[in-house]
């Protein structure tokens, strides 16, 4: 160094530093003003949230600090700040004992930046060892996340610093010193196709509450190594039947196009990929064409591109002469193909390519991914050969939007729609087994149903080696992803994003416009041209779910907190805010307004228990038990959120968890009050389910009853409290009296209709059980109430099959098959498939593993149906299970102690009188005809036809009974001819 150089002082530590450096070498002061930035990015300059990498260089001497070693030290930092410069990193601090921190992407995020600081960390390296030779030892730690960065001191350059979890996180990693350089888990997955890296394991890091994933970076990789990710298609059912009603009408007739289209990363390829695959098993050619934006001004270039890669393909040799004279044409430097003779030629010389093929080929399809990035040329060429080719062809397009050039007549546009969350739900389990419902809503609200999103995640797990099941935050590849096109924004774009990150859907016509009146005015079309947000159905949403995310994680806490609050008081009292109550809880708690959060959150759960219960309820129940905690609520309210739980946790079927609730409810609860009837009747309902008959009787006994309504409630409950013990006949006196209770009110509900026939088919009145059964699903069907359009039609479809009736029977099939599948229930889902299989073909079926086996033994119609198949029910030893459930039909444990005793017993001759006697204690024809064609085949197949006599007296006696009960001639005939109800023929079968 020359001691004749201008030198200045240091202010904090009064050292004598050279003029030209920007720090004082000795405490690491700033001496000049940060070149960050420039008079054009004043806004910017505050100290605010962004994502950042940091770099930390932590070092500590092996020998005492003298003179000669600083000069050292200094020419080291003067040289390692150039090299930030030429990496565009920032250098915020460092000192001669602590170490070095640089801040990289605070001006711009680029995509591949982790690999470019990875290749900065070896410079570094290779300074320190030029520089500092061995006298020290250094740790180097880089990490990506969110930091606070900007001016602390509004325009005072040299007071800019970064601070936040992801600079305190990389300080730690470099304080593991040993001369090496440690990465976050995130730095890794962006980087390990480059480089070679160790995995130390999970490490506890000062100042971080949870141990974290660290790896070293041991070398540059010699080749670069991308890890194949395997992405597997997930239907899309509404989707996937257009397609093929288009393809099989295409291979009856003439030509076809169809054009998919779709946001990116909504999976166009994925699909026509999916499409072509199909094709190609059928032996239809495929000729694909592929546009490409960086060729927009090369024309024609994807017939150019087409015609490469087919030239030397044996299958195309017979038109090789056209190909090669295409070829010769278009590389020629005299061709100008905006000439319209030489257009002209080359536009019939491909027409005479694709002819030449088609003649040769039965069926072709021609595949033009992103069409809408072609060029003008291509696109009018395709025009072209669409309308001249018009045999035989199937034009498959993808592209984000249909291009204005192109003039296809009989188009089939397909507007590829996201992932819904059951599809979200099954792509992850290809991955991971067992997605806990939870889980997968949250990453599917993350993503918004798009399958790239959903892929990257999944794609960043994998990599890392990380459980689903943990919380993560966004993964850095997500974040690059989305931040290019925000950093383009002007400022006052950014802040209205800003705004609309915090309010998240802005409905146009709620009191929140007046906070963004202004912006929405200005900002508003260029945001949506700019493909950042979307206007949809009169609101305001971000495109992409995770622009969202990265704009909301860029607020400082306060600025959240303060438009929280903003919003709160816009909405609060409004009639907006009455129709949309969840808005205002989920934003209410955000600030801690306990008093409008408890208001709104019961409005909320209110409105939701209309519509039934699922993910969310659950979740508004725990945070309002968070506001319990901060909040005083007066006992009336409480004994609301009482009720409310326990109707969730009953329709749950988490019967001892309804008790509870609605004990504490009742005490809560003033007689006068309307809910008193309801909670009492929600216990006796209760009790039943347990099989506690005594306490249900005791609650349906405190029951006011003041008007019609309550006496049919009522009387439905005593009815299912006598069909609990068996006693059906009795059931269904209460039955027929809650029914008079509604006529005197000239109303009816699906629901009392529906008990009521359940209860007339099992007692044997069939013909009656039809009519009231066809009433409850008109019922049904009036008032929306998609469970018991699909319970009525259980009914039904078992008259049907009895009746012999094929219009009942395939109506109520289909009905009940297509209700089962749209509301995602995979009990009445198996019931509905195998219900052919089961009681025409006579086959028994497998119950598929997750289907809940308990439910389906508690479903009378499913489990009568299953009896072809019991044995597979006794080898799972499920009888004890049946048995002792409580939940359970007394009528159905009695049929499945005969199907035991005949599986079971050596010796059921000498028992057979006492069967009988327990069978006949309990007055239920239906169950009796099945239990005595059980034991008619077991003593036939034994050949013990004395007992096969005495059970065949009892049998005619009461089939004919049910036969008289059945009036009209052409069903007593349908009912006798039965498999299951005429003696003869259960003869011949067995």
């Amino acid at each position: 160094m020359n001691d004749k150089e201008k030198r200045i002082q240091c202010k904090r530590c009064k050292s004598y530093i050279p003029e030209h450096y920007n720090f004082c070498t000795f405490c690491g002061l700033r001496l000049k003003e940060s070149r960050v930035y420039t008079e054009q990015t004043v806004s910017l300059r505050t100290f605010r949230k962004k994502y950042v990498i940091s770099f930390y260089l932590r070092y500590k001497w092996k020998i005492s600090l003298t003179p000669s070693i600083l000069n050292r030290f200094a020419i080291f930092i003067y040289n390692f700040e150039k090299l930030c410069d030429i990496y565009n990193g920032f250098l915020e601090k460092f000192t001669h004992l602590e170490g070095v921190l640089v801040i990289f992407g605070h001006d711009e995020f680029e995509k591949d930046m982790a690999k470019k600081i990875i290749d900065f960390s070896f410079d570094v390296e290779d300074l320190i060892e030029k520089y500092l030779g061995n006298i020290l030892e250094y740790g180097i730690g880089i990490c990506a996340g969110w930091a606070y960065f900007g001016e602390i001191e509004v325009n005072n350059p040299m007071s800019i610093t970064a601070l936040g979890d992801c600079v305190n996180t990389s300080a730690r990693l470099g304080e593991l010193f040993q001369n090496k350089k440690y990465v976050c888990a995130d730095i890794f997955e962006a980087t390990v196709s480059y480089f070679d890296f160790e995995h130390l394991g999970k490490i506890g890091l000062k100042g971080k509450l949870e141990k974290i994933d660290v790896y070293t970076i041991i070398s540059r990789k010699k080749e670069i190594v991308k890890k194949e990710f395997k992405s597997f298609y997930i239907e899309r059912p509404d989707v996937e039947d257009k397609i093929n009603k288009i393809i099989s009408e295409w291979e009856k007739s003439n030509s076809r196009t169809i054009f998919i289209s779709g946001e990116a990363g909504i999976g166009k390829t994925f699909l026509a990929e999916e499409i072509i695959d199909k094709l190609e098993k059928k032996n239809i050619i495929i000729l694909s064409l592929k546009g490409k934006e960086n060729f927009e001004n090369e024309p024609l270039y994807p017939f150019k591109e087409f015609i490469v890669n087919s030239l030397n393909d044996k299958k195309f040799h017979f038109i090789k002469n056209y190909m090669q004279t295409f070829l010769t044409m278009i590389e020629s430097k005299e061709t100008e193909i905006k000439d319209k003779i030489i257009f002209d030629r080359l536009k019939y010389i491909l027409l005479d390519i694709f002819k030449i093929i088609i003649e040769k080929k039965e069926r072709v399809c021609i595949y033009f991914d992103d069409v809408d990035r072609a060029d003008e040329t291509t696109q009018n060429i395709i025009n072209f050969l669409n309308k001249k080719l018009n045999e035989n062809i199937l034009f498959l397009m993808t592209g984000r939007i249909f291009p204005l050039n192109l003039d296809i007549e009989n188009l089939y546009h397909i507007v590829l729609r996201p992932f819904e969350f059951i599809e979200t739900k099954k792509f992850l389990e290809k991955y991971f087994k067992d997605v806990k419902s939870e889980t997968a809503l949250e990453i599917h609200n993350k993503t918004a149903g798009i399958p790239l999103y959903i892929s990257q995640y999944i794609k960043s797990l994998l990599i890392k080696g990380q459980d689903i099941r943990e919380v993560h935050e966004l993964p850095l590849s997500f974040v690059s992803f989305v931040l290019s096109p925000i950093q383009k924004l002007k400022d006052e774009e950014r802040s209205f994003l800003e705004i609309l990150s915090v309010i998240g859907e802005l409905d146009l016509e709620s009191p929140l416009v007046k906070m963004v009146e202004k912006e929405i005015e200005k900002y508003l079309p260029d945001l949506i041209a700019k493909d950042i947000v979307r206007l949809e159905r009169n609101k305001v949403f971000f495109v992409s779910p995770l622009v969202r995310e990265v704009i909301y994680e860029s607020l400082p806490s306060k600025i959240r907190e303060n438009l929280y609050r903003d919003i709160i008081d816009t909405v609060y009292g409004t009639e907006w805010a009455r129709k949309n109550p969840y808005f205002v809880f989920i934003n209410s708690l955000k600030v801690k307004r306990y008093d409008i959060a408890w208001e709104y959150g019961i409005k909320t759960l209110n409105n939701l228990m209309k519509e039934g219960v699922g993910v969310i309820p659950n979740f508004i129940f725990e945070k309002l038990e968070e506001v319990m905690k901060n909040y005083e609520i007066k006992p009336m309210y409480m004994g609301e959120y009482f009720y409310l739980r326990g109707r969730y946790n009953f329709l749950s079927k988490n019967f001892e968890k309804a008790i509870h609730d609605f004990h504490k409810a009742l005490l809560l609860t003033d007689e006068s009050d309307k809910k008193w009837n309801e909670i009492n009747l929600y216990l006796a309902k209760a009790y039943i389910e347990r099989g506690n008959l005594s306490s249900s009787r005791k609650f349906l006994d405190d029951i006011k009853i003041q008007d019609e309504i309550t006496a049919a409630k009522v009387y439905t409950v005593w009815a299912e409290l006598h069909e609990k013990r068996g006693e059906l006949f009795d059931a269904l006196i209460f039955m027929r009296k809650a029914n008079k209770e509604l006529s005197k009110r000239g109303t009816s509900l699906s629901e009392l209709k529906l008990k009521l026939s359940d209860l007339l088919f099992w007692t044997g009145n069939l013909e009656d059980a039809f009519h009231s059964v066809t009433e409850a699903e008109k019922s049904a069907f009036m008032e929306m109430d998609f469970e018991n359009i699909i319970e009525t039609q259980k009914i039904k479809i078992f008259l049907g099959f009895l009746f012999n009736d094929e219009k009942i029977f395939e109506e109520s099939y289909n009905t009940g098959l297509s209700f089962s599948e749209k509301f995602e229930n995979r009990v009445y889902s198996f019931y509905f498939k195998n219900f052919m299989k089961i009681l025409k073909e006579g086959q028994g079926v497998n119950i598929e593993p997750d289907i809940n086996k308990d439910n389906l033994l508690r479903e009378p119609y499913i489990f009568y149906s299953l009896n072809f198949n019991k044995e597979a029910f006794v080898k799972e030893n499920l009888d004890k299970d049946i048995l002792d459930n409580p939940n359970i039909p007394i009528f159905q444990k009695l049929y499945f102690k005969t199907i035991i005793s005949i599986s079971k017993s050596d010796n059921l001759s000498k028992d057979i009188k006492k069967v009988m006697e327990e069978i006949f204690k309990y007055p239920i024809p239906i169950v009796h005809i099945f239990i005595l064609s059980e034991l008619l085949r077991y003593f036939k197949k034994i050949e013990r036809f004395d007992i096969v006599k005495f059970l065949l007296r009892n049998y005619i006696y009461i089939y004919e009974d049910l036969g008289i009960r059945i009036k009209k001639e052409e069903w007593k005939k349908g009912f006798l001819n039965n498999t299951f109800f005429n003696p003869e023929k259960i003869l011949e079968k067995v």
